[in-house]
């Protein structure tokens, strides 16, 4: 019987259904309330990471024979950790403008990838 560590099944569960949907969140709030050049980064998060969303619930919404479900599904699977930080990497472009409201979306970006990256490296020891 397969037994994993809490570090492996933290991963599995925030790489599925936690991590995608908070940035997510962020981006949308970006979004919302950027102005300016801003709103294309998140605009771009908020597509990739809508996409990702989508991928993962297709299955339980029955989308899964669909010919778009296979590519994004397989895009999701070899893209590793890299596709999964790509949404967050777009979405902390915005931290250069001063013109943004609410900087502590950025904060929250910041904060919400370190802990995916080191869960991500605990997994790895």
């Amino acid at each position: 019987m397969f037994e994993a560590d809490f570090p492996v099944v933290a991963l599995l569960i925030a790489r599925r259904f936690v991590f995608p949907e908070a940035i997510l969140l962020l981006a949308l709030l970006r979004l919302i309330l950027g102005q300016g050049w801003v709103r294309l980064p998140a605009a771009a998060a908020v597509l990739l990471a809508s996409g990702i969303t989508i991928t993962v619930f297709a299955p339980a919404l029955g989308l899964a024979g669909t010919a778009l479900y296979g590519t994004a599904a397989r895009a999701l699977v070899s893209g590793g950790v890299a596709l999964l930080l790509a949404p967050s990497a777009l979405l902390l472009l915005g931290a250069f403008s001063r013109r943004r409201p609410w900087p502590w979306i950025e904060i929250a970006v910041v904060a919400l990838t370190l802990a995916f990256i080191l869960l991500w490296a605990a997994t790895r020891i």
